[in-house]
């Protein structure tokens, strides 16, 4: 009995033995299956096209909806035009790296501010200019013929600005010719619709390809800065601080434009 009980002990044991070598088989398969992807890629990119080739240059126009939260739980809800511009380097056929550059336009009413203390409530001009760091991934899955998906995102960095125009404070201390500036941080996601014509890139940057997208930005104000701008020459820093409750914006934009080079 002890030795038919030591036989299955042996067969128990071998039998695992076996699966866990058949595991680490076949995840150092994938290791190297990675490993050459990996390898292939940065021949691609070494005997590719030259650096000048794999850059472009796209440039479109925007539309955004954007909800804009300040203080005591103020929000605004604006629709703003705007533009967009991307420069991007391939890496590869699918993967791109890139920064994006977006400017938008509009006017608020009814926001709530605090800086140093002083509390103040405005309608004004708003402009907002977002630079973001991007990767792209180009799918193989298409629309229709030469119109492949593709996803993209990053972080953001933002300064909007609000010129003071019509507004009320509780020290009296604004004027007309003050803007607060809001520094944000955050992060963009997106995917998007890139017409490819069949053929190189560079090929394929000469038809000027079209491209539409679709924007989702979530971002949280770090510092608001009050400036005077009466003298367009020397605009000074009248009062600044970080952001103790810091203000968001949620965005939802949608872009569209086409490939200058």
């Amino acid at each position: 009995m002890k030795g038919f009980l030591l036989i299955l002990f042996f067969l128990s044991f071998f039998i695992a033995l076996e699966k866990s070598m058949a595991e680490v088989e076949t995840a150092e398969s994938d290791t190297e299956n990675w490993v050459d992807r990996l390898v292939d890629q940065i021949k691609y990119f070494k005997a590719g096209p030259s650096m000048r080739e794999r850059l472009s240059l796209t440039a479109g126009l925007s539309a955004t909806s954007r909800v804009i939260r300040g203080t005591r739980s103020t929000e605004e809800h604006l629709n703003a035009p705007g533009f967009n511009t991307y420069l991007l380097l391939q890496l590869s056929e699918q993967w791109e790296l890139g920064l994006g550059g977006y400017v938008f336009f509009g006017k608020t009413s009814h926001l709530n501010f605090n800086i140093g203390g002083n509390q103040v409530r405005t309608n004004g001009a708003y402009r907002d200019t977002t630079f973001a760091p991007v990767i792209r991934y180009i799918t193989p899955f298409q629309y229709k013929p030469n119109w492949n998906w593709y996803a993209l995102g990053g972080p953001s960095w933002s300064q909007q600005t609000v010129k003071l125009e019509d507004f009320v404070d509780t020290q009296g201390a604004f004027r007309r010719e003050h803007k607060i500036t809001l520094e944000a941080f955050g992060g963009s996601l997106g995917f998007g619709l890139l017409e490819r014509i069949p053929g190189s890139y560079t090929d394929n940057k000469l038809t000027h390809p079209v491209y539409i997208e679709f924007l989702f930005s979530y971002m949280l104000v770090n510092r608001q800065t009050l400036v005077d701008a009466s003298d367009f020459t020397e605009v000074q820093t009248v009062n600044y601080e970080d952001a103790k409750r810091p203000s968001s914006s949620s965005i939802y934009i949608l872009n569209f434009g086409l490939t200058i080079f």
